[in-house]
Formats: structure tokens, sequence, C-alpha cells
């Protein structure tokens, strides 16, 4: 009885237990079964779209042989025309030929024709003749090409339209050429339209090269036998024939209908590179690879033989990515993924049952590692923070302190029970806590002072937080030790004070340069003037002055008789004219000489003096006719292009008058002139041309360079006036930054536009009318940070004028200003 009891105890333990395993297995039954099903719908829908696109594939490879075989009968239809108007007319011109082809309107109803045309065979014994006939006609550079001596020849007397690319045909023999014989001979044979084979047309030029085909059908004496090959041959009077190319002639065929599918088309039954005709995914002769489907790999492909007029094609066509519907795609992924998604549901919803418990369990104790985790991770970083982090009782007694705090405050025994005031001095942590944390920077809290235990005093942040816990309030204190910081401050307080010293020195030597640069571009000038002075005086006629006094001293006993009788006496006062003569217009080019080297010493002057003047902000202003400073400026540059062909081109029909700084204006235009003509020298322009343009625009002038030079870089032109960037081999990249200065002192702008290299440049100089009355205040204008000034003008307008400079972002700018200022 007892092993009984036993029994009927365990057998409901039994099936307790395996009703748990069989539960638990359910949800994966179920799962494996639903994904049974959803695959076998998903695939019996994919063969179904398979079919239908495959269906589609057949009719569209149809719809194109179709369209190419009408195509081409209507081809022929138009040759047979041809024939019949030959056959039809006694004789056909050169007008009527062209009249027959307008009016078929070969463009417009017949696309892909490049040239309808009409051949004759032409005999050894006959050529002469023939080419004279031709000529006669009015093209007398016609000639039988290629040249060959052959016994048989067959020249392209008509063809239509008589453009340029048909041109290239007119006398062409095409017996010469193998494709092209066979299809003439096949034509002959049969009485039938004949398409030769690839050939490339003597139309083509080196672009745009296509693979071309040529359709003839024979024209026979009218009335002639013809009922064999034989009879045919004999009756042969020429050939009417049509020129494809060969992508042209499909573009007309196709249109836009076959750009889901790819079509080669290869001559006769070779499908090799060679032999390619037409591909509508690359040019001739360059297969491309075949393009990959959206649904993968999968390409749809066929081979079609087909027969046009007595020459065998080969077309290929292969499905692209736009051929397969996407639809169809997306139903069957629907079916597949719509049934995943209901098998996968059902599992959970089965299987979500089972492990409620489980992941109760997992869950409390994630919540648990993730709390000890949490408390040792806040734990290291309190103890491993760099600054003091101290927990404080509302008594101001220390509860708690970390590691950092005795390296802060230097204690080598526990912090705990220590008073806070005696740390850090009038810090009242309920004001600190209470306020939200004073932010400066990127700092909170408040300054203090920290006391370390052995009495030093430091500076420190102080930051605060008031914490409630049940019936317990403390303070959360944190201290950062702000020694090293000030030290640092200090020091680069220090450095700053060097850099600006540094940048003092650099502004003296930005105007040194400056000055250097304008003074070295006049001494050109100076120095051409002394040495034109030396030549002239050593080719001074003062020589022959002496000889002329040798002889009067000789004959000076009978001057009388000398002037009267003697040979050389007679001519003697006349060379005396001539020599007074050349000695007075001597005297007065050495004048102009000089007055030119004077100018230019005094133009040195006046630069010395300009800067002088630039360092207390003044100069002496001077009401001058705008022209004149261009002609100044013109005349300091004389020496630049007088020995180089140069043409200056002036418009001056503008002549405003400027009450500014004269000489400042004049170096500005003498350095934009004398750039523009080293560009002309550079770019070997033997035809080089400066405009010179001034334009009066809203209370302003505008002086404008312009030159046929080798122009600028557009990469370079931001940099153009930036100081030190040079584009010449021997250049300083100090003359267009110092000429950027001087405008934006006389309160104007400098620009510059180009098109590109070797496309010239256009220098332009924008200064107000009247200096004088210019009323924004210059102080103000120098420290604003933009980068273009507003400058009052006399009207009360204001024009926005942009410092090119300020943009270059050169730093020695703005200290040379402070030098200056």
């Amino acid at each position: 009885m007892k092993k009984m009891n036993q029994n009927e105890v365990s057998l409901p333990l039994v099936n307790r237990t395996t009703a748990e395993r069989i539960g638990r297995q359910t949800p994966y039954w179920v799962l494996a079964v639903a994904l049974i099903i959803t695959v076998a719908a998903w695939w019996q829908t994919s063969r179904h779209f398979k079919k239908l696109e495959h269906e589609r594939f057949s009719n569209r490879i149809a719809q194109i042989r179709s369209k190419i075989d009408a195509r081409m009968l209507q081809y022929e239809q138009v040759l047979r025309s041809g024939v019949a108007l030959h056959e039809s007319s006694t004789e056909v011109t050169r007008q009527d030929w062209k009249m027959f082809v307008e009016k078929c309107e070969v463009q417009k109803w017949f696309p892909g024709i490049q040239a309808i045309g009409f051949a004759v065979p032409v005999q050894k014994a006959e050529l002469a003749s023939f080419e004279a006939e031709i000529r006669d006609e009015g093209f007398v550079d016609f000639h039988v090409k290629p040249t060959d001596d052959r016994e048989k020849y067959t020249e392209i007397k008509y063809i239509e339209p008589f453009d340029w690319r048909n041109k290239r045909a007119f006398g062409y023999d095409m017996y010469s050429n193998p494709a092209r014989r066979k299809a003439m001979d096949r034509a002959v044979a049969t009485g039938t339209a004949s398409i030769s084979g690839k050939i490339t047309l003597v139309q083509e030029t080196d672009k745009d090269v296509q693979a071309g085909i040529l359709c003839y059908l024979p024209l026979y004496e009218t009335g002639a036998e013809r009922s064999n090959v034989t009879e045919r041959q004999q009756a042969l009077k020429g050939w009417i024939y049509a020129a494809f190319r060969c992508d042209d002639l499909m573009a007309g065929i196709l249109g836009d209908n076959a750009k889901e599918l790819r079509l080669e088309i290869y001559d006769d039954d070779n499908i090799v590179p060679d032999q390619i005709l037409f591909d509508s995914q690359s040019r001739v002769g360059q297969p491309g690879a075949h393009w990959v489907s959206s649904r993968g790999n999968r390409v749809l492909s066929e081979v079609v033989p087909i027969e046009l007029s007595g020459r065998d094609w080969t077309l290929r066509l292969s499905s692209q990515p736009g051929f397969f519907s996407k639809s169809d795609a997306i139903i069957s992924s629907l079916v597949g993924l719509g049934g995943t998604l209901i098998s996968f549901l059902l599992f959970v919803v089965l299987i979500s049952i089972t492990r409620q418990r489980e992941k109760a369990m997992q869950l409390a104790r994630r919540m648990t590692t993730g709390l000890r985790e949490s408390e040792l991770h806040n734990r290291a970083i309190v103890e491993n923070a760099s600054e003091a982090i101290l927990t404080v009782k509302p008594t101001g007694e220390i509860s708690a302190a970390n590691r950092a705090s005795h390296l802060v405050f230097r204690s080598e025994k526990s912090l705990t029970g220590e008073r806070f005031d005696r740390l850090i001095a009038d810090a009242d942590l309920d004001e600190i806590a209470y306020k939200p944390p004073h932010k400066t920077g990127l700092e909170l809290g408040v300054s203090g002072q920290g006391r370390r235990i052995d009495g030093e005093v430091f500076p420190c942040r102080v930051s605060a937080d008031r914490v409630e816990s049940n019936d317990n309030t403390y303070f959360v204190v944190i201290v950062r030790d702000q020694t090293a910081r000030v030290e640092a401050a200090a020091k680069l307080a220090e450095q700053n004070k060097k850099l600006v010293d540094a940048s003092h020195r650099a502004g003296k030597a930005e105007v040194a340069t400056g000055v250097l640069h304008n003074v070295g571009n006049v001494l050109n000038s100076v120095n051409v003037s002394s040495n034109m002075l030396k030549q002239r005086i050593e080719a001074s006629p003062l020589i022959f002055l002496a000889q002329a006094s040798e002889v009067i001293e000789e004959n000076k006993l009978r001057m009388a008789e000398f002037f009267q009788t003697d040979d050389q006496g007679k001519h003697f006062p006349r060379l005396l004219k001539q020599l007074t003569n050349r000695l007075i217009k001597e005297r007065e080019c050495q004048l102009e000489e000089i007055d030119s080297l004077t100018n230019n010493i005094n133009h040195i002057k006046e630069i010395v003096s300009m800067q002088q003047a630039s360092t207390k902000r003044s100069g002496v202003l001077t009401r001058i006719v705008a022209d004149e400073l261009f002609e100044d400026a013109i005349k300091l540059n004389d020496s630049e292009w007088q020995w180089y062909t140069t043409k200056i081109v002036k418009d001056f029909s503008h002549k405003p008058t400027l009450n500014t700084r004269r000489h400042d204006v004049i170096q500005i235009l003498v350095n934009l002139i004398r750039n523009s003509n080293q560009s002309i020298e550079t770019a070997e322009n033997e035809k080089g041309e400066i405009r010179l343009s001034i334009r009066e625009v809203d209370e302003c002038v505008e002086f404008a360079v312009s030159d046929t030079g080798i122009g600028i870089a557009q990469e370079n032109i931001e940099n153009i006036f930036q100081h030190g960037f040079t584009t010449k081999a021997e250049g300083n990249g100090f003359g267009l930054h110092s000429c950027a200065n001087a405008a934006q002192q006389l309160g104007g702008s400098l620009k510059v536009h180009s098109d590109g290299v070797g496309k010239g440049a256009t220098f332009t100089l924008c200064l107000p009318l009247d200096l004088s009355k210019l009323k924004e205040d210059e102080t103000t204008s120098e420290s604003s940070s933009d980068c273009e000034c507003k400058t009052a003008l006399p009207s009360g307008k204001s024009a926005s004028v942009p410092i090119a400079l300020m943009a270059s972002g050169d730093p020695s700018f703005a200290v040379q200003r402070q030098i200056t200022s």
C-alpha cells in the first residue's frame, strides 16, 4: 500500500513536468509551421511574377524586331522612289536630285538617314572625262578618291543633303572598299536592295565616331532585259543608296521605347566586339558590362537573328533595372514579410506567457547589479576627482572628505570632524546653496580664499548644494584650487606683452618695406633718366663745335677768301647752322630729362613725407582733376613701356574734381599701371593694351586699370592683397598690399576682377570726392572687426566700402594702424 501511494503521487508529477516541457516547445512548433507556409506562399508568388516578366520580355523583343523590320522597309521604299525618279525621267540633274531629297523630308519622316546618293560605274578610260564633267558643273576641286589605279570605279555623283559632313563623301569610289563592293555586287546580281557589312562612313570625323552601313538599290537602263545576272550586270546604270550612322539610325527607330532594355546589334552572326553595330548602353566598339537588376544578379537576355535586305544581323537584348516592375517585387516581399511578421507575432504572444516570471527575476537581478555598479562608479568618481569634495553638516562640521581634499588642504590626517569655516573663510553655505551657481566663462561657483592646514592661504572656487535625505540635511561642497590657474594667467599676461612688442616691431618693418617698395619703383625711372642724360652727353655734338673752331683758327687771316672761294668755307655757315640747331634740340631734350629726373626725385621726397605724415594721421589735401592724376602716373611709368608695344587707351570722358592727398593717389595708380604692363610682358602679348577709365558713382570716383595680360587664377583672387603674396617669379608681394593700405587710409577701397588665367585683369580704385568731408570717426572705424567700413559722404548718404586689406587677415596691419595713430 505504501509503495502504491508513492506511485500515485509521482505519476501526476511526471505528467506535469512533461506538460510544462511540451508547453514551452509549442511556440517553436507553431513558429516553424507558420514559416513553412510563408515560404511556400512567397515562392509561388515570385514564380508567378517571373513568368509574367518572361512573357513581357518576349513581347518587347518582338516589338523591337518588328520596328526595325518595318522602318528598314520604309527606308528601302525611299530608295525605290529614287529609282522611280530616274526611270521616269530622261535626265535627272543635280538640282532635280536635291529637290527630290528635300521633298522627301528625310530628317522629319525618315530619321537616321545620313545621306541619299546616286553612284555611277566609271571605267578607267572614262575617269578623266567624268572628273572634267563634274568640274564643269562648278566643283573645280573635284577628284576621284582614293586615287589608286583600278580598272573599274564607282563614283558618288549626287549626294544630299549636301552639308559639310556629306561633302566629305562626294567623289568617293565605294568600289575601293571590300564591304561596300560586296553589297553593291549583290544588289546588282539580285536586283533587290542590299545592306553592307559594318563600315566607317567617309562622313565620319575624329569626334562622335559611329559604326555605319549602306543600303544599295540598283538602277538599270530603262527597258533593258534583266531576267538573269548577266543581263542585269550589262543593264546597270548606277546605284541609289542611303548611308546610315547606326547610333542615329537606331535612335530614330527606337526613340525612348527601349530604355528598359539593353539592345546590342552585331553584323552577321559573330557576337564579338569588332562586329558590333549598335549598343544602347555604350559607344560602338566598346560594349559595356550588363547592368544588374534591382533583384540581384538576375538579368533576362535573349539572342535573336534578323535578316534585312540580304544581310543577317544578330540582336542581343538584355533587361535593365527599369524593366522589372517594382510593384511585383513589393508584392512578393510583402507576402514573405507579412507571413514572417504574423508568424513571429504569434510566437511572441505564446512564448511571452511562459517567460514572464523568468523576465521578472532577470530584471530584479539586473536592477540590483546596476545599483551596486552605480554606487561603485560614483564612489570612484568622488575618490579620483582632482577637486576637494566635502560633506558638511548644517552645524559646519565636516562628516566626509575624499582623497583629493587632503591634498588640497595638505592634511596628513582625516578631515572628518574639522570645522569647515577653518578651511574656507567667510563661506556661507546656505547662501551658496540657495542661490543658482554663478557662472563665469565655463566655471561654476564663487571665488574665495582657502586656508591649508599649515596656514597657507590660496585662491579657490567654491560650489555647494543642499541634500536632504529623510530627516537628515547636509551640504556637498566642491573646492577647486586656483593657484596654478592664477600663475598661468600671470605668465599669459607676460607673453601677451611680449607679443604686442613683437607686433609693434613687425608693423615698423612693414612700414619700411612699403616705403622702400614705392621708392624703388620711382628709382627705376630715375635710373632710366640718368642713363639717358649720360648717353646724350656722350653723344653730344660739341666735339664738332671744337673742330669748327680749329678750322676758323687756321683760316683767321683769310676769312673773307675762305668763305667765298674755298669749297669747305662755302659750306661752313650751313654746317654751323645745322650744328646750332642740333645743340638747341639736344639742350631741350636734356632739359626735359632733367625735369623728369627732378619730378621723380620730388616724388621720392613726397613718399617719405607721406610716410612721416601718416604717423600723425594727417596730410595736405589738394583739389585736382581726376584725369591729371592718371596723366602723372603715366609719365612716372614712361620707362616701363618705352621698349615695348603696349598701347595705352584713355577713357577720360568723366573728369570730376577730387579733394584728396595727391601723391598718395598717384603712388597707387603708378603701382597699378606698372603691374598691368608687367602682366602683359609676362603674357608675351605683342598687341598688349592697358585701358584707363574714370567714372563718378555715388559721390565717389572710380579709377579703373584694365589690361590684356596674363590674368589672375580664381584661387588667387582672395589672396592678391595679402602681405607677401605674389604670383610673379621675382615679386615680393609688397606693392598691392601697400596700395590697399593707402586706399583704405584715403577713405576708399581697392578691388580686383579677373575671368581667369590668360584673360587679363581689372583693378578699380574707389575714392570719395572730398576726403575732408568724411564724417565717421576714424578711431571707431579702425576698432571695428567688420570686413567693410561705412564712409559718410558729403550728401549724407552711406556707401559700403570694402577694405581688401582687412579681408586678407594680415595681423601686422592692425599693429601698423596702432603705430600710425
